[in-house]
């Protein structure tokens, strides 16, 4: 018997928030003058509004964080919906790093729907700001109605053969029209493949950023194996760097890889390229060990990876203390790294004990 599939007719919110005087509320927050500088709220629209709390919330153990909350202020019981925010910049662009997004639930009359918790340096906060105002964009995705249809059944050999047909695309000569120069080596990329997968790339080829009349990009952010990783995953869908195990690696060289996926993902969260990102936090959290652990942490808290830092407090809380100690020492990083704020949680060595 063929299932029946039901489908969403969406309607879609988008509402930006200019919230003035950002640092001067984050101060009286921090001093907690008053209980309206510590959650502010914006104004009503389409029967939602935003809460933001300029300086966490102790409930929730982010303070000092910036965090957001969506709250539903319509007459129905409960709506159906979905929602992402992100900062902008002054050309109303993303912020890198700043979308963060809720999967599809119920919101309830006055009931918010998953925080969203951002933790920034002091500096990252003052590039956000647009002349001393953190501007919000909040997108909603509400679901108007439900239609159901029978299923159109799609051949797997179908898709298989449409990516098949991409690649051998990709593979052509003659579709490589721009160059990736990064250090002293130059790899050749499809300008189609390089819009198509990543937001950020396909601002910068067909906006009026230089490089979209220039032959050349110039990658000098990371280095020339990892944008070729890069590369190979938007022409390709593959990246050889993930595949394999690595635990089985030898210490030196399996912390290597671990970095090399740290610089990995961050190539992919400043290029926004889609899947990417999230095969590199997959392995990193499946590699979290008493060696890793450090590394995986401070990058985590560098780029806001939520995700990364829960997994970590995780492992954190299952490890026993001592032996993680041991190991830090052992690997020769905990005499050269300040200790992130999701490792403070872990107990120092007691004063008895005798470090060898």
């Amino acid at each position: 018997m063929e299932a029946i599939t039901t489908k969403m007719h969406w309607e879609t919110v988008t509402y930006t928030w200019e919230v003035k005087d950002f640092l001067d509320l984050r101060e009286m927050a921090q001093n907690e003058l008053t209980d309206g500088c510590t959650r502010l709220e914006s104004t009503t629209f389409n029967d939602f509004a935003l809460w933001l709390f300029p300086n966490g919330q102790k409930q929730h153990n982010s303070v000092n964080s910036i965090d957001i909350s969506l709250m539903y202020r319509g007459s129905k019981d409960f709506l159906v919906a979905k929602w992402s925010a992100c900062f902008l910049d002054e050309a109303d662009q993303p912020i890198p790093r700043t979308r963060l997004g809720d999967p599809l639930k119920k919101y309830f009359r006055g009931g918010d729907g998953r925080r969203f918790s951002y933790s920034p340096s002091d500096s990252s906060i003052q590039k956000w700001l647009v002349d001393g105002a953190l501007r919000v964009k909040c997108e909603i995705q509400i679901a108007m109605e439900l239609t159901s249809s029978r299923p159109v059944r799609l051949s797997t050999s179908g898709v298989d053969t449409f990516k098949q047909d991409i690649v051998r695309y990709c593979e052509r000569d003659e579709t490589r029209d721009v160059s990736i120069v990064c250090g002293k080596e130059v790899y050749k990329a499809s300008r189609f493949m390089l819009a198509a997968r990543s937001e950020v790339l396909h601002a910068m080829l067909g906006g009026k950023f230089k490089e979209a009349s220039e032959s050349e990009i110039s990658f000098d952010d990371f280095p020339a194996h990892i944008a070729k990783q890069m590369l190979d995953f938007i022409h390709f869908d593959r990246c050889p760097l993930l595949e394999g195990p690595t635990k089985s690696c030898r210490n030196t060289s399996r912390r290597k890889k671990i970095s090399d996926i740290l610089q990995l993902y961050a190539a992919a969260d400043k290029y926004d390229i889609r899947g990417l990102g999230e095969l590199c936090q997959d392995a990193l959290i499946q590699n979290m060990d008493q060696q890793t652990i450090v590394d995986i942490m401070v990058f985590a808290e560098q780029i806001s990876s939520q995700k990364l830092l829960q997994a970590g407090q995780t492992y954190l809380q299952h490890t026993n203390a001592w032996t993680l100690w041991q190991a830090l020492r052992g690997s020769g990083c905990a005499a050269s790294l300040s200790i992130p704020t999701s490792l403070r949680l872990m107990e120092c060595p007691p004063s008895d004990v005798k470090l060898c």
